[in-house]
């Protein structure tokens, strides 16, 4: 895990679902962004997992995966919408 502390923020990075899971286990996250294409395991497992006031967006690279999660009823973005709508997708939150 990786932390980066912005002075008001603090990102935490994960290099696989599973680490992802442990560190939701062990700390609460106002908001998570999930690859869908991380390693170890099942990406839509995570929401399982996180607290009630939690939120957690999904972001793929890959259409299948991106049609998928948009068929589920997940928030997510593929990564050609992304750019330019940070702002956007913050105000989900």
């Amino acid at each position: 895990m990786n932390s980066v502390n912005t002075g008001k923020t603090i990102l935490s990075f994960a290099d696989s679902v599973q680490r992802a899971g442990d560190m939701i286990d062990y700390q609460k996250f106002d908001i998570i962004f999930a690859n869908s294409n991380a390693p170890g395991g099942d990406i839509l497992k995570l929401k399982e997992r996180i607290s009630d006031d939690g939120k957690i967006f999904f972001l793929s690279s890959n259409d299948s995966d991106y049609e998928n999660l948009k068929k589920s009823g997940e928030l997510c973005f593929h990564k050609y919408d992304i750019n330019g709508k940070f702002e956007e997708l913050l105000s989900y939150a």
